[in-house]
Parts: structure tokens; C-alpha cells; sequence
């Protein structure tokens, strides 16, 4: 927050380095941190509308998918009424959020393996 507002008093040009403890981070870690945000927050869109297109409530929707990929909080809906695709969902969602989402998608993308047998070899 304090960043932000130093941006109100500093000139339009002024390159300032985003700094954690003193510690400046590199482009590379941003880079990494807000493609995990977003994958994350992607995931939580599209399983939301997922299951608004079968029927549920939007908030209902929402607080099954954040509490099963984040095991946060309870789900404002009841699990019991769920039919087997919804289920299905929250099982991945679950897999996804206690596996990390990274490792567990490197999983399902072939290049991905290709890498890692270089770093091997």
C-alpha cells in the first residue's frame, strides 16, 4: 500500500523496485507469483460458472469451489444434495488445491515432461 501511494508523489517516470524485508524481488518471481495468482483465480471463474450452468446459485457455487480448491471455510450448500458430476468437480478441485495447482496441471501438459527429462539427464 505504502508503494502505492509513494507513486502519487513520484514523477510518472520513476522505476521503483518492488521490495519484501528489504529484499528486492526479480522480474522472474513476480512473474511466477502472478501466473500462480491468476491460474488460481481462473480456476475459481471457471468452476464457479461451471456449476451455475448446472443449476446452482451463484454464491453457492462460489463458496463449493473455493472451499474445495483453498479447504477454506464451510460451502454454503448442501454437499449431500450434490448429483455425481458436481461431485465429480469438487474431487478435482479438491486433487487441484491439496496438490498445488502447478505441479498437479505439469501433470496433464506433455512439454512439460520433456523439460523436466532434459533437467535429468
Amino acid at each position: 500500500m505504502s508503494n502505492q501511494l509513494q507513486h502519487l508523489y513520484l514523477p510518472p517516470a520513476t522505476v521503483r523496485p518492488i521490495k519484501i524485508n528489504s529484499h528486492i524481488l526479480e522480474n522472474e518471481v513476480i512473474i511466477k507469483i502472478f501466473t500462480f495468482l491468476s491460474l488460481y483465480l481462473t480456476l475459481i471463474c471457471l468452476g464457479t460458472l461451471t456449476f451455475t450452468s448446472l443449476g446452482y446459485e451463484p454464491f453457492a457455487a462460489l463458496s463449493l469451489i473455493v472451499s474445495a480448491q483453498g479447504n477454506v471455510g464451510p460451502a454454503y450448500a448442501s454437499i449431500v444434495e450434490l448429483g455425481v458430476l458436481p461431485k465429480l468437480i469438487l474431487i478435482l478441485y479438491m486433487w487441484l488445491g491439496r496438490l498445488e495447482l502447478l505441479p498437479a496441471l505439469a501433470i496433464f501438459i506433455p512439454p512439460m515432461w520433456v523439460h523436466a527429462r532434459r533437467r535429468t539427464s
